[in-house]
């Protein structure tokens, strides 16, 4: 069993709260921080993070005029995540190029931030004049404008803020992105290209032009009470924005500077469905799911009978959660608790993973599994041990975290609470 990568450190922000004291509280209490009521506006509909001041944890205060919304949300968490880690200017500067950064990121803004220079550019007719939108119409965007749409403008900021000069990429891989950042950031670690990494996933506030393809295709749903995971008369998923960013590291890395350890990564493992958009039946989909779960497990040596909980990429879709229920059953049977963070914080896409692992290790460490809240039927009910309602005191020492999402993306950790001595 392979216990030499740590998380020493967690950054999380989403429709709960800031920092992991609020989440760890919405966890213990199974308090959701989606809106309950339609108020009228656009915000009543997706889950946003409550109101909090970025000066206070993004060092270069005027770079914050323009960053995105996605980069505020990930260098916060990322500077939370080092916070925490007690990692200082000085530990980073030795051998600083064993330093990675590996982020994650989906949709990086819509057409919001540039709707003022189509509108001056629509005829009354309602047709874009694309000359005039070429030649005057672009004026009136803000200089450094395109630095928003660029998904790799969260993980440069981090680096540059903290010193970092090590491995630095971002995956743009759709919904999954975030949960793979932490996976790969786990893999150059074990092979030795990195002492430690600052990885997660970020995910700016969903704009009206993307939900509406996402009600459009069916994915997403405008009301809370019919966003259910593992649900049965689901309709979809609530959209929310977030980020939940790590420092992880070498054990020793983590022990030299006598920082708590939340949890060891054991396994990881990243697949794609083929012919994705063709399954249209859960029975058909969920051998995937399952040889997702079954090569996480032997990545980390471990037993399906030593999972003690699952926190499931379970988030709304009726087809993905009943073939993941499928796939639990059959792999691990009515044993390890199950619940899914995305009751609580909505579907963050890039975020999605890094919150559902940040919720993990947080539960690990306090021996307890939150609930999925707002649940009525569910798919295997007598078959499936979920949480519901009401968090759950537990014995935690190893979960399984799944992440599947609607583009064909399945990815799994495993973690294990602690460091073994």
């Amino acid at each position: 069993m392979n216990d030499k990568v740590v998380v020493s450190g967690i950054g999380c922000l989403s429709p709960v709260g800031v920092g992991i004291t609020e989440h760890k509280t919405a966890m213990e209490k199974g308090l959701a921080g989606l809106p309950q009521q339609d108020d009228g506006t656009f915000f009543s509909h997706i889950g946003s993070v409550p109101s909090f001041k970025p000066k206070d944890f993004i060092k270069n205060k005027k770079a914050i005029k323009f960053l995105s919304r996605q980069s505020v949300l990930g260098c916060s968490a990322a500077q939370m995540a080092i916070d925490d880690a007690r990692l200082r200017t000085e530990d980073i500067a030795i051998n600083n190029e064993m330093n990675a950064l590996v982020v994650g990121a989906a949709v990086s803004q819509g057409l919001e931030p540039i709707s003022e220079a189509i509108t001056s550019s629509v005829h009354s007719d309602g047709i874009i004049d694309y000359h005039h939108l070429g030649n005057s119409g672009f004026r009136l965007l803000p200089p450094l404008w395109f630095l928003g749409k660029l998904p790799n403008t969260t993980a440069g900021q981090i680096a540059i803020q903290n010193s970092m000069k090590g491995l630095n990429y971002t995956i743009v891989n759709g919904a999954n992105s975030g949960i793979i950042a932490i996976g790969e950031a786990f893999s150059a670690i074990n092979e030795k290209r990195a002492v430690r990494a600052i990885c997660g996933g970020t995910e700016d506030q969903i704009f009206a032009d993307f939900l509406c393809r996402l009600l459009e295709a069916r994915l997403a749903t405008y009301d809370v009470s019919d966003a259910r995971p593992f649900g049965t008369q689901s309709k979809g998923f609530i959209c929310s924005e977030g980020s939940a960013m790590f420092c992880i590291e070498k054990k020793e890395e983590a022990q030299k500077r006598g920082v708590g350890i939340y949890a060891s990564i054991l396994g990881y493992i990243n697949n794609y469905i083929p012919r994705f958009r063709e399954i249209t039946e859960p029975f058909e989909l969920s051998p995937y799911f399952e040889r997702c779960m079954q090569k996480c497990l032997q990545t980390a040596g471990v037993h399906s009978r030593q999972i003690d909980f699952i926190q499931a990429g379970a988030f709304g879709i009726p087809k993905l959660d009943h073939a993941e229920a499928i796939a639990i059953s059959n792999i691990f049977g009515k044993k390890p608790l199950i619940t899914s963070a995305h009751s609580l914080v909505g579907y963050s896409l890039a975020a999605s993973g890094p919150l559902s692992t940040a919720f993990a290790c947080l539960q690990l460490r306090n021996n307890i599994v939150s609930p999925i809240v707002n649940s009525q039927a569910s798919f295997l009910e007598n078959e499936l041990s979920y949480v519901k309602k009401y968090p759950l005191k537990n014995t935690n020492n190893i979960c399984l975290v799944n992440s599947f999402d609607y583009f064909g993306a399945t990815t799994s950790l495993v973690l294990r609470k602690g460091a073994a001595s």
